[in-house]
């Protein structure tokens, strides 16, 4: 991106003061925050692909430079947490229905997800939170939700920090089901969710019902899943928000394949087919092009990122049905 280039371009100027290295950090650092909405309106997830990690690289030697820049920080949990969501989740889930064991795209997954799990505790911890407070917050009354009110600010940076690094939590141990250290920390991903969520209900069009239906529908009845409320979070959210077929994806694939409802997962996938139809035809410019049937430009991330699982799910429905 220019911008990041520009920045580079500046920093080298100033190469024999670290001091003056780390106040251009600072000053250009609010950018990159502001920069990740304009990523959410990239519908072309190949591109995405190919983007994002050269920019997360150069944020890693922003952040050598200013190694507590809350704006990097942010910055950063987001981008592995949203590239390990978007790339290498999405290309695992064809690889779970597969049942393929060994999946090159699992292990790339987890690796990201595990640097936006470091780089979220290191923003907590200018704060003074470790990951031990916050297992110990679990057990206390009020729980997490709680415990933040007390020792953390809640501006939107906060929100994002935190909620990032409960998205990156909860998939790295969602998809790590079989190790029960693992599995015993879910309660503090939950609990981050519960403290963003509760600030920020609609950040990014749904995704806190899209954790909390999957939290529902993926655990086992005996550790308090329930997946009537899953379907009733899920139906909510799609009602709420119509155009994030994410969360059509979602349903589908957290509670429709577990459940094995194939009749409704063909009502679903006539109607994913159509928007998918008309997502397409968006890609490539008209001069009677109409953006604002697929709602806010913000969920083009989101509903590439849907079309491309919805492609999976529907190469496979003969096996998984």
């Amino acid at each position: 991106m220019p911008t990041f280039l520009t920045i580079i371009l500046s920093l080298s100027l100033f190469t024999s003061c670290a001091l003056v290295r780390k106040s251009a950090v600072s000053t250009a650092s609010p950018i990159f925050v502001k920069a990740t909405e304009g990523l959410e309106q990239e519908s072309d997830l190949e591109h995405f692909k190919q983007g994002t990690p050269g920019n997360l690289m150069l944020l890693e030697s922003l952040l050598y430079v200013s190694p507590s820049d809350k704006d990097i920080l942010v910055s950063l949990v987001k981008g592995y947490s949203g590239y390990a969501f978007a790339i290498h989740e999405t290309k695992y889930l064809e690889d779970l229905l597969a049942e393929k064991e060994n999946s090159k795209a699992k292990k790339q997954a987890l690796l990201n997800y595990s640097k936006a799990i470091k780089h979220g505790l290191s923003y907590l911890n200018l704060y003074g939170i470790s990951f031990s407070d916050l297992e110990r917050a679990v057990r206390e009354e009020g729980g997490i939700p709680r415990f933040l009110e007390k020792e953390y600010d809640d501006d939107g940076r906060d929100i994002d920090a935190v909620l990032f690094l409960a998205q990156s939590l909860g998939s790295f141990i969602n998809m790590n089901k079989t190790d029960m250290t693992l599995v015993a920390r879910l309660g503090v991903a939950k609990g981050l969710f519960d403290w963003a969520c509760n600030l920020n209900p609609d950040v990014n069009f749904g995704m806190c019902d899209i954790f909390y239906g999957a939290y529902e529908a993926a655990r086992p009845r005996m550790l308090g899943g329930n997946p009537q409320k899953a379907k009733e979070i899920f139906s909510k959210a799609m009602k709420r928000w119509p155009k994030n077929w994410l969360i059509h994806v979602s349903y589908i694939q957290y509670y429709l394949i577990p459940m094995a409802e194939e009749e409704e997962y063909k009502q679903y996938k006539v109607i994913l087919e159509n928007a998918h139809n008309d997502f397409e035809s968006s890609l490539l410019w008209s001069p009677s092009e109409k953006d604002e049937n697929l709602g806010a430009p913000r969920m083009r991330i989101y509903q590439s990122l849907a079309f491309e699982r919805f492609k999976i799910i529907k190469k496979m429905e003969n096996d998984i049905f």
